[in-house]
């Protein structure tokens, strides 16, 4: 979030605590255990009481790195503003478009997002939709539906002065697309 960490009274605050990390052990669900073993994890958290009332999310993992991109209509007071953080770390390199470094949206539609800042261009797009309903805040009451991905097929771009840096493409992509027509 940036700056915006320290605005007061802002309806949600995303942090992520691990873009990638080491998982090793078992989770047992309904007597069913899962084990992982040298596997890649992903760990991040929200509070405040309500989700922005239009706002896409991804995260992804690749052999090369990992991916987040957060975009969303801030309201700040009587006014909004669309807000967009993504950090793409990739071959060790971390590579970060945000609003406060001058990131801005340039569409957002069908699933495609497209964000632009100074000469990059990010783009993500949501192949496979099979969202789950996921009860979310609404006024600090859980009464709100959003649909989740939290694994399905997306594809990424990343352009320096149009000519292509890096593209991906995983079939275990998270991707929560909340922006109505």
């Amino acid at each position: 979030m940036g700056p915006f960490r320290f605005v007061p009274f802002l309806e949600c605050r995303h942090r992520v605590f691990s873009m990638r990390h080491p998982v090793t052990g078992q989770l047992c669900v309904n007597g069913k255990t899962y084990h992982f073993d040298h596997d890649l994890g992903y760990i991040e958290g929200d509070q405040g009481r309500s989700f922005p009332r239009r706002y896409l999310w991804i995260q992804c993992l690749f052999p090369e790195g990992s991916l987040i991109l957060s975009a969303a209509d801030i309201p700040l007071g009587p006014i909004s503003f669309p807000g967009v953080i993504a950090v793409l770390s990739i071959f060790s390199k971390v590579i970060i478009l945000a609003t406060y470094c001058g990131a801005r949206i340039l569409s957002v539609k069908s699933g495609k997002i497209s964000v632009k800042q100074n000469d990059l261009l990010l783009t993500a797009e949501l192949l496979s939709d099979q969202g789950r309903p996921l009860h979310a805040p609404q006024g600090g009451e859980m009464c709100r539906t959003i649909r989740e991905n939290v694994s399905c097929r997306a594809r990424y771009h990343l352009f320096q002065d149009g000519q292509l840096l890096w593209a991906g493409e995983s079939c275990q992509a998270s991707f929560e697309y909340e922006y109505p027509c």
